[in-house]
């Protein structure tokens, strides 16, 4: 059977973390922890024919097989309070299944982007950008809890902090 690719898009509600965590770590080693009382701050999103729990959630679980490749992708939303931040993903941890998936690597790619045209909407451009993404490779069956860490930088690429927190993936064969 071929591998499937799971894309999975992290969303973060930036403002309102940096509203909750007003002081957060300022070091990538030490990063200030997201809790289960965080609902609403991290959205993570895949094709629901993959959810097992946590739908649109930070603690979202979701089933793999084996071979199959998961790419994760951050972006954010806001009220355009902190419309110049952004989020990175930068850094995982496996703490329970370890072995059941590879390392993921970030992988850059150029891609095809669509580009509305606001005179004519139908009539579409593409521009070529780099886009961005963790990649990994299911290795065996079992449930995986990990850690991805993220910072929150401004306009100017400085880090105003440094998070963690810790969704699953369930490997059904």
């Amino acid at each position: 059977m071929n591998p499937s690719i799971i894309d999975v898009l992290v969303v973060f509600d930036v403002d309102s973390i940096l509203e909750k965590y007003p002081t957060p770590s300022k070091d990538p080693q030490n990063p200030t922890g997201l809790n289960g009382n965080d609902i609403g701050l991290i959205h993570m999103l895949v094709k629901q024919l993959r959810v097992m729990d946590g739908a649109s959630g930070g603690e979202l679980r979701f089933s793999a097989k084996t071979n199959d490749i998961i790419r994760w992708r951050e972006e954010t939303f806001s009220d355009n309070i902190n419309s110049d931040v952004d989020v990175q993903l930068y850094g995982f941890l496996v703490t329970q299944g370890d072995g059941l998936i590879d390392k993921p690597q970030l992988k850059n790619v150029e891609v095809k982007k669509i580009i509305g045209n606001p005179t004519d909407p139908l009539s579409p451009t593409f521009q070529t950008i780099t886009d961005s993404f963790w990649q990994t490779t299911v290795l065996k069956p079992g449930d995986v809890t990990y850690h991805w860490r993220f910072m929150i930088t401004d306009e100017k690429n400085d880090k105003l902090g440094y998070f963690e927190w810790d969704p699953f993936i369930h490997i059904t064969e």
